[in-house]
């Protein structure tokens, strides 16, 4: 286990002397910010490490894996509260150290130019990305050995190598180990997608204000649960924490056969026109007429031709009755000041009475 760790932790060298060598500040700021990062959410990261392993009491992946035979509630994620919490904490921390979304601000590609590998392209740029991949696979192995059980099914009660004979045996337990590491880079790919990016400080706040600390009280918790917690009452929550999670997991996957919703009208966006769903649709004038819109007051010196309309958008008001927009209630500004404004400007007008900003829309015909 350690020396999985060791290898993951190299990585930070190779950051730093990417942005040191690109001989551009703005590269090297980036390499530094990252190894600040990377090296910081290791130590969490290592702390979640060590609780399975004292739930195993083994440093060897191959036994902590065979201890793991039989039902899926015999894994090490379901053991007790603190290794499931300890599970999600440990992928989070993974997530962050392999550099990946919502923690990759040091090379985000949406905000900066590339982070520490900015003056790198072609095959030396793909170095980076192919070691960035293998750290995740490398993570999701750890992952599946400590917590899900390994090479193990989680249906069959006994060693696949053992009943099957050693090539079936062992083939079905590569596909398997493999599965549960592909299926947790897919997580991984998924966050990308799904998660919106933080802030450097909220990347360093959320390590070592949160996840620190976490880490630490998992690892006391688990101690305690193993010496004063009875066996028939971890049992109890192991098939419970085993039970809700399958159940779960299959709430997911049902709500991928669900009938998409209601699609929009041809030619307009769900939610995209708020106005729009307030008012109603346009009515249609007949050729050479105007049908005033509803709640859109027209200039009274506007030809009769012309669709454009006055609009009053408030912008801030200091009572609170006159946040609703004047036009859906079809209310035309009567004040004095205002009906010079307009009769000064014309057809424009600029900042009327009451904290509102009138803005000339074209009314939809």
């Amino acid at each position: 286990v350690f020396f999985m760790l060791a290898v993951l932790s190299s990585e930070v060298f190779g950051i730093v002397l990417a942005g040191y060598a690109s001989a551009s500040k703005w590269s090297l700021f980036g390499g530094v910010r990252e190894a600040a990062q990377v090296v910081s959410y290791e130590v969490p990261r290592a702390m979640c490490v060590v609780v399975p392993i004292c739930v195993a009491g083994t440093l060897n992946l191959n036994t902590i894996g065979r201890q793991q035979v039989g039902w899926f509630w015999e894994w090490n994620v379901f053991h007790d509260p603190f290794t499931f919490v300890a599970f999600i904490v440990f992928f989070i921390t993974a997530v962050a150290s392999c550099k990946r979304a919502p923690f990759d601000l040091a090379e985000a590609e949406s905000e900066l130019v590339a982070g520490f590998h900015t003056e790198y392209s072609g095959i030396r740029w793909s170095y980076f990305f192919l070691a960035e991949y293998g750290s995740m696979f490398a993570v999701s192995g750890l992952a599946a050995l400590l917590f899900l059980g390994g090479w193990h099914t989680g249906f069959l009660t006994f060693e696949p190598s053992a009943e099957f004979g050693f090539w079936l045996g062992n083939l079905l337990n590569i596909v398997v180990f493999v599965g549960k590491c592909w299926a947790l880079v897919l997580v991984m790919i998924w966050m990308r997608w799904s998660l919106p990016r933080i802030r450097i400080d909220q990347v360093m706040m959320t390590c070592l204000k949160y996840f620190l600390p976490i880490s630490c009280v998992l690892l006391v918790g688990v101690c305690v649960w193993q010496l004063l917690v009875p066996g028939p009452i971890t049992n109890v929550v192991k098939h419970v924490l085993a039970i809700g999670c399958a159940v779960g997991a299959l709430a997911v996957f049902a709500s991928l056969f669900r009938p998409p919703p209601k699609s929009a009208p041809a030619g307009t966006l769900p939610g995209a026109d708020p106005l729009r769903a307030v008012l109603g649709p346009p009515r249609r004038a007949p050729a050479g007429q105007t049908v005033p819109q509803p709640g859109v007051a027209r200039d009274r010196r506007t030809p009769a031709l012309e669709s454009t309309s006055l609009l009053r958008v408030p912008v801030r008001s200091r009572h609170s009755d006159r946040r609703l927009l004047p036009a859906v209630r079809g209310d035309v500004p009567r004040s004095r000041k205002c009906r010079r404004v307009r009769r000064q400007l014309g057809d424009r007008t600029t900042r009327p009475v009451g904290g509102s900003v009138g803005v000339r829309l074209r009314a939809l015909a």
